[in-house]
């Protein structure tokens, strides 16, 4: 796995992590949890951040002029989400011609 897939699927679960401490740790005992809240908020704006990167490059190679669901593939997207993502950009493109011949 690359460095920074690891990196970013390292930092969800941490935050995932605080975040689920939050809820089982009873509130007389999070003594350091209140103090990690704002490291949590940092690496929720890094991970949203990071996914629209990667929804950009996924619609690019969806909606671009050859879309090939190997491209996907290679982006780490599995085999079948790649050919429902292809089909269902196939769907709009078709219902967006069909819109805009009317």
């Amino acid at each position: 796995m690359p460095r920074r897939a690891l990196l970013i699927r390292l930092l969800a679960l941490v935050c995932g992590g605080i975040w689920i401490a939050g809820l089982v740790v009873p509130a007389s005992a999070q003594t350091i949890l209140p103090q990690l809240g704002w490291l949590r908020m940092i690496g929720i704006a890094v991970l949203v951040v990071a996914e629209a990167f990667v929804i950009i490059a996924a619609l690019r190679v969806v909606f671009g002029a050859d879309p090939d669901a190997q491209q996907l593939e290679r982006q780490g997207i599995p085999p079948l989400l790649a050919r429902l993502m292809l089909a269902e950009a196939r769907f709009w493109r078709w219902l967006w011609s069909r819109l805009r011949g009317r």
